[in-house]
């Protein structure tokens, strides 16, 4: 709730509200605890930056990511930095470390900096409450990036992982694979699962039996990827699709070149590996397209929802 809207509900002067607020003097002590009362029962939090944001000095986008160990986010947010700098704005980043709690405190203290756009890489995808709410109440442009959210119909730009999935496993059936072993992420999260049914459409498709023991139940983590070379047999598995770039990092860390026969997929691009020489195909998509759509959503409040359709690789 912004000032404003206190004074209406009181019938009361935005000033007379502003200088209770700021404890400035010529308000009836009265009016003043009327005010102080109302604006603790909301959790009104006083806008520091209120005078630069009018003037349009100060333009600050709030950024929240899950982690920035991983290269796929890491180079993400860096392209985004780069054009929202081209274009006067302050970026303030925060980590939220896949932790709920540290997530809904960022949250909060964009709120309270009064940022003028937020972009949001969530840490999950179920939630009691949008997560996004505080925003839409101060009409704070606000964007789901890349990871979405169940039911939620705010703005949101995201890769159809689905489709890329689906089409990186059918470039391995191609190659003849027919035993690919799948790395998955936390299946709690839409990321994951909607990459999960690519894969399992793809060889239902072509007429290959989904097998249970070909799947590593992960956590998109360089340990669990390590932790899933001990599932598989090598001699049986003919390709490898790990849903994401720190998965399959963790399984070449325990591979060890041992066997370079099986065809290896990501769904992100690990420039490192091509430069090993590793022949991983992967998905790739435009990150101009996606910070592109990002400025356009900010500054226009746009509210619908888009989906990048990634091209495979290799």
């Amino acid at each position: 709730m912004t000032m404003k809207e206190i004074a209406q509900s009181l019938g009361l002067s935005v000033a007379t509200v502003s200088r209770a607020i700021n404890n400035k003097p010529n308000v009836n002590p009265k009016t003043k605890k009327l005010i102080k009362e109302f604006a603790e029962k909301i959790m009104y939090t006083p806008n520091a930056a209120a005078q630069q944001l009018a003037k349009k000095e100060n333009k600050t986008i709030g950024i929240l990511v899950p982690t920035l160990s991983n290269p796929f986010f890491s180079e993400l947010i860096d392209n985004v930095c780069k054009l929202l700098y081209d274009n006067n704005y302050q970026v303030i980043i925060y980590n939220s470390n896949n932790d709920f709690s540290i997530e809904k405190a960022s949250i909060k203290e964009m709120v309270a900096a009064r940022v003028n756009g937020a972009i949001i890489i969530l840490a999950k995808s179920s939630y009691e409450e949008n997560p996004l709410m505080a925003f839409e109440k101060l009409n704070i442009p606000s964007i789901l990036l890349d990871r979405e959210m169940y039911s939620y119909e705010g703005a949101g730009i995201y890769l159809d992982n689905e489709k890329g999935a689906y089409e990186i496993t059918k470039n391995l059936i191609v190659k003849n694979c027919k035993n690919i072993g799948f790395l998955t992420g936390n299946l709690n999260l839409k990321t994951a699962s909607d990459r999960f049914m690519g894969y399992k459409r793809a060889l239902a498709e072509h007429n290959i039996p989904f097998k249970e023991e070909n799947i590593f139940y992960g956590d998109f983590t360089i340990k669990s990827g390590l932790d899933s070379y001990k599932k598989f047999n090598l001699n049986e598995i003919d390709g490898i699709f790990a849903s994401n770039n720190l998965m399959l990092i963790g399984f070449l860390k325990g591979q060890k070149n041992k066997n370079r026969n099986i065809h290896l997929a990501c769904f992100d691009k690990i420039s490192l590996l091509e430069i090993l020489d590793y022949n991983i195909t992967f998905c790739e998509f435009s990150f101009d397209n996606i910070c592109n759509n990002v400025l356009k959503f900010l500054e226009n409040n746009e509210k619908n929802q888009i989906y990048i359709t990634p091209m495979v690789k290799g």
